[in-house]
């Protein structure tokens, strides 16, 4: 059994601020396997899955909705894990439907912050598993890593994570340092070479100029937005709607590669095409989006646990052709890559820690509520997964668009581009329309390597 430990700042801010619903951080992955997993190996394998990520078997206990400590809580595997049949005609729309309340659907404090529904009878024989999992357990990379671990290279393994001997029990952390000051943060990171006390010394209008750069990334990250630039996704509601389709993930690569561009700046590039195309669709001209992306800064030795990313936001013209978009969509990237701001994440997160949930809510509303769409791109696995004697055909995520309209989420999985769409229903009626434009997108992306 693991010891009490301190939530760490930006994984507590994800839990304080549903105090407002909109802005919940739920991740959902969609599975859908050749056959149905084996029930006794599957309670086996997720309950040796605390060994590698304690978080499993802890709860979230803090005050007045503020989350303190993680604190030990043995999973009830009967709860935990549900099997269900395949309702209505058994396809996977149905698996998709029945997955899309739980995207919203708030967690029990008092458990662990994770549930998982087996989906027999799917398409006949097949069968779908449905992984439920707050945000402040783990980030997208972080959950792969996991899965990488948790499910097997083959479908009989001659031993599984539920061998594994559960590791030793952390040492609690320490308290939290006292009167961390936003403005020591800003100029703290303003750059590594100041730390040394060379920087100024040897260049002091430099060293100004970064500083005063710094603060300037920093109020634009914090700056309020709540109009979206879209005149079509305005509203925002609690209903989901998913959708799933796929490309070959060697042919997207191709295409950004003669773009000389990466696979996420692609991928943002036949979005914003797809999103264009939709409004031309409804009569609408749309001119630019509002967009967030999270940046990893996962090291290898980091724990699986918690969220090591940033969240970039930034905004992109969505006219011109396919060429030009993917250009832009460089550029746009690699800004938001390189804004300074964002190296001070922790800091900002830990001052908005400190504001009581409702505060913390009204300043992440206010930075989220009016983007148009949230976009994530994680490297999947790239060899033949099981699970529990299933084999995984295909592996869908759905990143919680968090105020957004929409989250478009890409997860390489076995050579194919498996592509997962959330949309929130008050903003979009008509999502497979939405969803054919953005197949669209990513074809012209495609294309256009020739």
């Amino acid at each position: 059994m693991t010891t009490n430990e301190r939530v760490r700042d930006t994984d507590a801010l994800m839990w304080n601020i549903e105090v407002d619903p909109i802005l919940r951080s739920t991740i959902l992955v969609v599975g859908l396997l050749d056959q149905a997993p084996d029930h006794g190996r599957l309670r086996a394998t997720l309950a040796g899955a605390s060994a590698i990520l304690p978080r499993f078997e802890q709860r979230v206990v803090g005050r007045g909705g503020r989350a303190e400590t993680w604190e030990p809580a043995t999973p009830d595997l009967d709860f935990h894990i549900r099997r269900v049949r395949a309702p209505g005609a058994g396809g996977f729309r149905e698996v998709l439907d029945l997955a899309a309340p739980l995207a919203t659907e708030a967690f029990d404090p008092a458990r662990p912050l994770w549930e998982v529904v087996v989906v027999e009878g799917v398409d006949g024989d097949k069968a779908a598993i449905i992984v439920r999992l707050h945000h402040s357990v783990t980030d997208g990379v972080g959950g792969v890593a996991l899965a990488g671990l948790l499910f097997d290279g083959e479908r009989d393994p001659s031993s599984t994570i539920a061998d594994v001997t559960p590791a030793q029990d952390a040492p609690p952390q320490g308290p939290p340092v006292p009167g961390i000051r936003l403005a020591q943060g800003v100029l703290h990171a303003a750059g590594a070479a100041a730390r040394e006390g060379w920087h100024f010394a040897t260049d002091p209008l430099g060293a100004s100029r970064d500083a005063v750069e710094t603060m300037r990334s920093v109020g634009h990250l914090l700056a309020p937005a709540t109009t979206p630039c879209s005149p079509l996704l305005v509203e925002r509601g609690l209903s989901r709607h998913l959708l799933v389709f796929e490309r070959p993930i060697n042919e997207i690569h191709d295409a950004a590669h003669a773009a000389g561009a990466t696979v996420n700046e692609a991928f943002l590039a036949a979005v914003v095409h797809g999103l264009a195309s939709y409004h031309q669709v409804h009569d609408c001209l749309l001119e630019r989006l509002r967009i967030t992306m999270p940046i990893s800064i996962r090291d290898p030795d980091d724990p699986l646990g918690g969220n090591h990313f940033v969240p970039a936001r930034f905004e992109i013209g969505a006219e011109g052709t396919i060429e030009e978009l993917l250009s832009r969509a460089s550029d746009s990237v690699r800004a938001a890559r390189n804004e300074p701001g964002l190296g001070l994440t922790d800091v900002l997160a830990a001052a908005l820690r400190r504001l009581p949930p409702e505060g913390a809510s009204k300043v992440l509303g206010g930075m989220l509520t009016g983007v148009d769409v949230d976009l994530v791109d994680v490297p999947g696995l790239d060899r033949p997964a099981y699970l529990a004697g299933a084999a995984i055909d295909r592996l869908y995520a759905f990143a919680p668009p968090s105020g957004a309209s929409m989250s478009v989420t890409l997860l390489s999985h076995v050579g194919s581009a498996c592509i997962g769409l959330q949309t929130d229903r008050a903003a979009i009626a008509d999502p497979e329309a939405l969803a054919a434009c953005i197949e669209a997108g990513l074809d012209a992306v495609m294309a256009s390597a020739g």
